[in-house]
């Protein structure tokens, strides 16, 4: 009896390991992580968080200014990471934005570390540290 009891408990946990990896395998989003090369060095450690936030809050309205449906966040201890998230984000804007190095370079002197951009189903994630 013993022995049945754990070939079920046995295939119960083998069941439910199998479960959990199918959702986390196909409901994750899928993470692109990049890297720019810029030359200077950031500027960003003056900068408080505040100004990053009200940084975003432009950056945002710019893209509602434009019709581009787009959120822009930020978050971290002290607000350096910045997120762009909406429909507006795909592979071809990320790719734009990603060689834009003014843009780049502004962001990084704000003092951001990460830009991750998200269409809520695949993210790239530009570390901005370098």
């Amino acid at each position: 009896m013993k022995t049945s009891c754990a070939w079920v408990l046995l295939l119960i946990i083998a069941a439910s390991s199998w479960g959990l990896w199918n959702y986390l395998s196909n409901k994750t989003a899928h993470v692109k992580y990049l890297q720019v090369s810029i030359n200077s060095p950031a500027k960003g450690q003056r900068v408080l968080p505040e100004q990053r936030i009200k940084f975003a809050m432009g950056l945002e309205k710019m893209f509602h200014d434009k019709n581009m449906d787009a959120k822009v966040t930020t978050h971290g201890d002290m607000q350096t990471i910045i997120t762009i998230s909406g429909p507006v984000v795909i592979e071809s804007i990320v790719d734009k934005m990603k060689d834009n190095i003014d843009f780049m370079q502004e962001i990084r002197e704000m003092g951001f570390k990460h830009l991750i951009m998200s269409d809520g189903k695949a993210s790239w994630d530009i570390d901005l540290k370098n």
